[in-house]
């Protein structure tokens, strides 16, 4: 049980709507470091000094993940399936590239808390459905109501409700 409440925050319980939106905030979350982690070294690459070999190019791609994380935070299903693609991509292509990456365990928290925003935004989605689905119900009166039925006019049960 300690292990599940220490690691909580990487794999989050998602038991309704509100808990699905706190778990998309993992997605948010990545989506801020990818973009800021990005940046920061863009800019100090720009003050000549050679750091991970990332040209300036690279802040289009912050740029998506910034763009990704504002649809995580809408709940989007398709932002957090682009951004879990675009870091497996990244990661893929940086390991071809290289053989090896230096941040190995950094990338499989990243993926891990993207792979959470998926889970959480389809579970939104899902709660919101469900949610949206009794509350018209109830509106147009389609939830079964209580008491007994009565017995129609040839004594079988399709009478009014008492």
């Amino acid at each position: 049980m300690a292990f599940q409440d220490r690691f909580s925050w990487l794999w989050p319980t998602i038991v309704d709507k509100a808990s699905a939106k706190r778990a998309s905030m993992c997605g948010l979350v990545a989506c801020a470091w990818c973009a800021g982690a990005t940046i920061l070294v863009v800019m100090v690459n720009m003050l000549g000094v050679d750091l991970l070999h990332f040209h300036i190019s690279a802040l289009l791609d912050a740029l998506l993940f910034i763009i990704i994380g504002w649809g995580i935070h809408r709940m989007s299903r398709f932002a957090a399936m682009a951004g879990l693609a675009l870091e497996v991509y990244e990661r893929a292509a940086q390991v071809f590239e290289r053989a090896f990456s230096h941040g190995f365990v950094l990338d499989i928290f990243l993926v891990l808390l993207l792979i959470s925003s998926v889970r959480a935004t389809f579970a939104y989605h899902k709660y919101r459905k469900e949610e949206d689905e009794k509350a018209r119900r109830k509106e147009t009166g389609l939830f079964p109501q209580e008491g007994p039925i009565a017995e129609g006019p040839n004594g079988n049960a399709d009478g009014e409700r008492t």
